[in-house]
């Protein structure tokens, strides 16, 4: 492995966590969506103002079939719709011509997920409809919502694409223009055959300006497919079969009023065989669950003997296998980066007996409450591999819950979601592992309490679209004595997101008492507003102020040697005083990237080609150093320089193929470390930019697994080889002695 991809263990580990993040923040698709049940017969009585839905005109509730890699469906608590609106939502939209559209169709609705950070499949897709409407004559609308919640608005008129505007907020007046719709079509087939596959899962989001979904759907009879009305920009594609292999995610770019094609073919994949049993007994556990990724993406079930069979695993991006059962805990095996397997493999997995929480939610009231969310939470990195519990159900008429399926040696976290009332957060007892069921007793819903204010700039100017976090737990999370849990659980439990609206305005509601920190940070920017908080049982502050400084920028572009663009170059900066600390950004579909809030001053650029897209995808492009770059640039050019690899061998004194060693290209001048690389089966490759010249070491290394490994004494110098020029091919080094 080459020095230079050496931080993709490092990377591999956070964009775990992306993918995590990912798949919670869009893991709803447009059409997929689970609207509200009616009302249960307490919500309507604790509604409080804050927490309401709109009266005009809610659709009649549907439910749909489990979503894949969820548990059974549970009853949703519903807000109901007994108290009115007492804010609006206004706007005028227009057309790619600048016209005035009349009869656009808008529709307003609410995810109950919003801002959270839930790994709950099913419960990310609950919604409720707030309301709907058309433009008038004039291109304008109105709508009345409830206040102080995020609302997601979608507005559609043909030959257009549909805008998907997240994070709206009562009192905003939006201003819509609607891009010309791009199409993309294709067909998905198999290899084998050539045939065209129907009923192929596919699902579509864009990362900029926010994570969004913009389409889903299915492979007709022929295989073919075809999505209209799509936003333009830089699109992220799955192909998600059920029993053949992935292709992996596309990364395509839509054009206004274009037609992008894509075709995939299909390969067969490896069949994942075994067994799944009872970790104490060993007996088989018939309907088990075994799926690929923690989201368990074509899932499979146990027969009578335990046993399944896991068909087309494998594909880009796919490296592990999890099962799960109720009333056992989960067990997962993640194959190491670089060594997935080629051929059919059996995995067994034993399950541990699963522990169990039990406990009832009532109101103010002392009233049971029917409906209430509740999950068991628990996440933390064990190496490179990331563990995650999420055991979620809803209580029952009388009010209780028993979470039955609590991995037994992950500390857990309890997350109470009501809806009127404030979110409940307890960290489990530190005895937890010690009590097979857990009674966690009484639960009593507390009013919430919400946070609203504005975030302005040094200026006193609004700054709109700003994302703001709310972190916090309340001042009872230790009621059981628990100490805290992992980090990233906290992550999961702790953190509430939103943006500003065009006047700068945030909102949080449903707090539970306790202080909190509000912090406002740009994307690309090093100026973070923070401001701490504290807030009784429903309590409404309304009147807090965050400064985020807009400070200067550098803008510019990354392209390859013959200008093209570069998109998904890491792009970092470095203050030459190392006070200030520094994001890193990403290149987009045009190679654009921008860093704001800077100081004003000279800063050191550097690139990081980690996804390098561009119209030859099979070329690679090495990183680059920019030196003295000036805050306030904006039409920077970062090229990339072409790679030219020295490749070889190494051998033993014997002839034979030599083992445990890596190969090192150094600046003869500087001694740097420019590419490292361990030799498997005698070979070497060092990626360099082209016209380096370089001097090669070999040393001895420890491996630790199939792809790590530890160099032994970095002084030490087995073989030393000066003046190799990059793209030197075939290079012999000899081990003598």
């Amino acid at each position: 492995m080459s020095l230079r991809f050496l931080p993709l263990l490092v990377v591999v580990a956070a964009l775990a966590l992306v993918f995590l993040w990912l798949w919670r923040s869009t893991s709803t698709v447009e059409g997929a969506e689970v609207s509200a049940t009616p009302e249960l017969e307490h919500a309507a009585a604790d509604l409080s103002a804050v927490e309401t839905e709109s009266a005009g005109g809610p659709e009649a509730p549907t439910a749909d079939a489990p979503t894949e890699g969820s548990p059974e469906r549970t009853p949703i608590e519903s807000p109901g719709a007994a108290a009115p609106c007492d804010d609006r939502l206004t706007g005028e939209v227009r057309g790619y011509l600048d016209q005035v559209l009349e009869g656009a169709q808008v529709e307003v609705r609410r995810r109950v997920s919003a801002g959270t950070s839930s790994l709950d499949l099913v419960y990310n897709k609950v919604v409720h409809p707030v309301g709907r409407t058309e433009t008038d004559g004039e291109g304008r609308f109105s709508l009345p919502v409830p206040p102080h919640l995020p609302l997601e608005v979608r507005i559609r008129a043909p030959r257009h694409a549909t805008a998907m505007l997240d994070g709206v907020f009562g009192g905003e007046h939006l201003m819509v223009d609607l891009a010309h719709g791009a199409v993309l079509e294709g067909r998905i087939t198999a290899e084998s055959t050539g045939l065209g596959i129907p009923e192929i899962r596919l699902r579509g989001w864009m990362m900029r300006p926010r994570t969004r979904d913009v389409l889903a759907g299915e492979t007709d009879a022929s295989g073919s497919f075809r999505f209209d009305g799509l936003p333009a920009g830089e699109l992220t594609f799955a192909v998600e079969p059920e029993v053949l292999a992935s292709p992996g995610w596309a990364h395509l770019v839509l054009e206004p009023g274009g037609v992008m094609r894509y075709d995939a073919a299909l390969e067969t994949g490896i069949a994942v065989t075994g067994r799944v049993s009872d970790g104490r007994s060993g007996d088989p556990i018939a309907g088990a669950e075994v799926g690929a990724g923690w989201t368990f993406r074509r899932s499979v079930t146990t027969d009578a003997e335990g046993r399944y069979v896991l068909r087309g695993f494998g594909g880009p991006g796919v490296h592990d296998v999890h099962a799960r059962a109720s009333g056992y805990g989960k067990a997962q095996h993640e194959f190491p980066y670089g060594a997935m397997p080629t051929e059919d493999v059996q995995l067994d997995f034993a399950l541990p007996p699963a522990r169990a929480a039990i406990g009832r939610v009532v109101g103010p009231d002392g009233v049971a409450r029917e409906g209430v969310y509740v999950a068991g939470v628990a996440s933390v990195f064990e190496g490179r591999v990331q563990r995650t519990d999420w055991d979620a159900t809803r209580t029952g008429a009388d009010g209780r819950f028993r979470l039955a399926s609590l991995t037994p040696d992950l500390r857990h976290q309890l997350l109470v979601r009501p809806v009127g009332h404030a979110v409940l957060i307890y960290d489990f007892p530190p005895d937890e592992a010690q009590h097979p069921v857990l009674d966690l007793g009484t639960i009593e819903l507390l009013p919430g309490a919400q946070v609203v204010g504005v975030v302005v700039d040094e200026s006193d100017r609004p700054r709109p679209d700003l994302p703001v976090a709310l972190e916090g737990r309340g001042a009872d999370v230790g009621r059981y004595g628990g100490a805290d849990p992992d980090p990233l659980t906290i992550s999961y439990t702790g953190t509430r997101e939103s943006r500003t609206d065009r006047r700068g305005r945030f909102h949080f509601a449903g707090l539970a008492p306790g202080t909190y920190e509000l912090r406002a940070v740009e994307r690309g920017s090093p100026n973070e507003a923070s401001l701490t908080v504290a807030v009784a049982a429903g309590e409404a502050l309304d009147d807090l102020v965050l400064v985020a400084p807009l400070g200067l920028a550098i803008r510019g572009r990354v392209l390859d040697p013959e200008g093209l663009p570069c998109r998904r170059v890491i792009v970092r900066l470095a203050s030459k005083d190392g006070r200030q600390r520094l994001p890193q950004v990403t290149s987009d579909a045009q190679g654009a990237f921008e860093i704001t809030g800077l100081d004003p001053g000279r800063y050191d650029l550097s690139t990081y080609v980690l996804f390098f897209n561009h119209e030859d995808e099979e070329r690679e492009l090495y990183d680059v150093v920019l030196e003295d770059v000036q805050a306030g640039t904006d039409d920077l050019r970062v090229v990339l320089r072409a790679v030219a690899a020295i490749t070889g061998a190494v051998l033993a004194a014997d002839g034979s193929p030599a083992e445990d060693v890596a190969v090192e290209a150094r600046d003869p001048a500087t001694g740097e470390l420019l590419a490292r690389d361990r030799v498997v089966g005698g070979r070497f490759r060092l990626p360099l930019p082209e016209g380096v010249i370089v001097d090669l070491e070999t040393r001895g290394i420890e491996p630790r697994g199939d792809v790590a490994y530890s160099v032994l004494d970095p002084n030490e110098r087995t073989v030393r080889k000066p003046g190799v020029e990059a793209g030197t091919e075939d290079l012999v080094l000899r081990l003598d002695g």
